[in-house]
C-alpha cells in the first residue's frame, strides 16, 4: 500500500467511525460483491491513469470516500502532474481537505522535477505550482507559497497572477534576511531578483532561453532606453560570482561582429547584460522548419569566421551548439554564451559551472582533457552536420568533407578554424571563376 493510501485511510478513520447501533446490517454477499468491485476499480486505477471524467464517474457510482481511495491508488501508480492529478487535488480541496491536496501536489511536483526540468509551455506544471501556492497561502505556509511562486516565475516570468501575488507575499514577510538565505539555497529556481522587476535598471519582459547555469530574459534597460538580453545565473554563491565575472570579462575581450557584445555586469543581480539578438538562434530557426542550402552555408561561413577569431585570441568556447549560435540582421551568426569558455590549455577547474553539452563534446573533452580549440572544432562539425541534415536535397561534397575534418574522432585529424576558413575562401573563388 502506498504512503498516500495509508495516510488517507488513517486520516479518514480518525474519529469517523459511527456507533455500531447506527449502522444498518447488510447481507454478507452484498458486502463481498461491493468489496470485490472496489478492489477491481482500485486495480484499474493503478494500472491505467484515469481521466477527470472517469474519476467523476467513480464519485457518482461508488461515493466520494471510495472514489478518493481509487484516486490515491492512481496517483501513487502514476506519479507526476496530469489532468487527473490536478482535478483530484481540486476535489480534495473542495471537500474541505486542503492538507491532502497540498501533500499530493508537492509529491507530484517533486516526482516531475526528478525526471526533467519543466519548460515555459508546460501548462500542467504551471497550474500545479499555482494551485500549490494558493493552498500553501491559505494554510499559512508562506515560505512554501513563495517557493512555488518563485518556481513558477522562473519558467513563466510574465504569468499574470503569480507576480502580483509574489510581491504581496514578499511584502508580508517580516524577516527578509532569513528568507533571502533560504532562497539562495534553492538552486533549482531562477527567479530574477525583485530589483530587476520593478525598481532597478532593468525591467524584465519575458524569458527567451534556459541552460544549466542560468536563464536569459529580454529586458528593457531604462537608463539608455534599449532592449538587452539579461542572463541571470541560477545560483548566487562564490563560485557563481567568479564565473559571472569570468564570463563577462572573457566575452568582453572578444570584439567582433560574430561574438555577442557584453553591455554590463550586474553582480548584485547575478546577471550579465548582453546585446539582444531578436532573431533567435539557429536551433529556433530549425524548429520552425527546413532551411535552404544558401542560408545554412552562410551560417557555416560566418560562424567559422567568428570561431577563428575567438581561437586567435587564445579562447576556447567549450559549448558550441545550435542554440548558442544566434542569427543576426544579415543572417550572419553571432556566437553567444561564454559561460564555459576558458583559455586554451586550461583544465576543468577553469569552468566550475560545468563545461559543454555531452551531445557535442569530443571524446577527450568528456574525459576531462584541458581546453583545446579542437574541442570547439568537433562541436562545430557535429552542430553543422545537424544543421545541414535539415536542408532538403543533396549537400555539396566540399561541405561534407569540411564537416568531416571538423568532427574527426582523433584530435590530430581535426582541421583548425583558420585552415578551414582559407579553404572555404578558396572554394568561393573557384565558384566565382567557374
Amino acid at each position: 500500500m502506498s504512503w498516500w493510501s495509508t495516510w488517507w485511510t488513517k486520516k479518514r478513520n480518525q474519529g469517523s467511525q459511527p456507533p455500531a447501533s447506527s449502522t444498518e446490517p447488510s447481507s454478507e454477499s452484498r458486502d463481498a460483491e461491493r468489496a470485490d468491485a472496489a478492489r477491481e476499480r482500485r486495480s484499474a486505477a493503478a494500472s491505467e491513469k484515469p481521466t477527470p471524467a472517469e474519476f467523476d464517474t467513480w464519485r457518482v457510482r461508488d461515493g466520494d470516500e471510495t472514489a478518493i481511495q481509487h484516486g490515491f491508488a492512481a496517483a501513487s501508480a502514476h506519479p507526476g502532474i496530469s489532468d487527473f492529478l490536478l482535478h483530484f487535488s481540486r476535489v480534495l480541496d473542495e471537500r474541505g481537505d486542503p492538507e491532502s491536496a497540498l501533500k499530493l501536489l508537492s509529491a507530484a511536483l517533486e516526482a516531475e522535477l526528478a525526471v526533467e526540468r519543466p519548460s515555459r509551455g508546460d501548462e500542467h506544471f504551471v497550474s500545479a505550482l499555482m494551485m500549490r501556492a494558493s493552498l500553501a497561502e491559505r494554510l499559512q505556509r508562506r515560505e512554501l507559497a513563495l517557493q512555488s511562486l518563485e518556481a513558477l516565475l522562473s519558467i513563466r516570468f510574465d504569468h499574470p497572477q503569480a507576480l502580483p501575488r509574489y510581491r504581496r507575499l514578499r511584502s508580508d514577510v517580516p524577516d527578509e534576511r532569513a528568507l533571502q538565505s533560504s532562497r539562495e539555497a534553492r538552486a533549482a529556481m531562477t527567479f530574477v531578483v525583485d530589483g530587476a522587476v520593478g525598481r532597478g535598471r532593468y525591467r524584465v519582459e519575458t524569458e527567451i532561453g534556459r541552460g544549466g547555469a542560468g536563464t536569459v530574459f529580454v529586458a528593457h534597460d531604462v537608463h539608455v532606453d534599449r532592449k538587452v538580453a539579461l542572463k541571470v545565473y541560477h545560483r548566487r554563491g562564490q563560485v557563481q560570482r567568479e564565473r559571472l565575472h569570468a564570463e563577462a570579462h572573457m566575452a568582453a575581450q572578444l570584439v567582433h561582429p560574430g561574438v555577442v557584445r557584453i553591455l554590463d555586469l550586474e553582480p548584485a543581480l547575478g546577471a550579465i547584460a548582453m546585446e539582444w539578438v531578436p532573431h533567435g538562434s539557429i536551433r529556433d530557426a530549425l524548429a520552425r522548419g527546413p532551411t535552404t542550402l544558401a542560408r545554412a552555408t552562410r551560417w557555416l561561413e560566418t560562424s567559422l569566421r567568428a570561431l577563428a577569431f575567438v581561437h586567435s585570441k587564445g579562447i576556447v568556447h567549450r559549448d558550441l551548439k545550435p542554440s548558442n549560435l544566434l542569427i543576426g540582421d544579415r543572417d550572419d551568426v553571432i556566437i553567444t554564451d561564454f559561460g564555459s569558455a576558458a583559455p586554451a590549455g586550461a583544465d576543468r577547474s577553469a569552468a566550475p559551472m560545468g563545461e559543454g553539452t555531452m551531445q557535442y563534446m569530443p571524446p577527450e573533452q568528456r574525459a576531462g582533457a584541458p581546453a583545446q580549440p579542437g574541442h570547439d572544432m568537433y562541436a562545430f562539425g557535429v552542430s553543422f552536420r545537424e544543421i545541414f541534415g535539415g536542408v532538403p536535397g543533396l549537400i555539396p561534397s566540399w561541405i561534407e568533407r569540411l564537416l568531416g575534418r571538423c568532427a574527426a574522432e582523433r584530435p590530430i585529424n581535426r582541421a583548425s578554424a583558420s585552415t578551414l576558413l582559407h579553404e572555404l575562401d578558396a572554394q568561393r573563388r573557384d565558384e566565382s571563376v567557374g
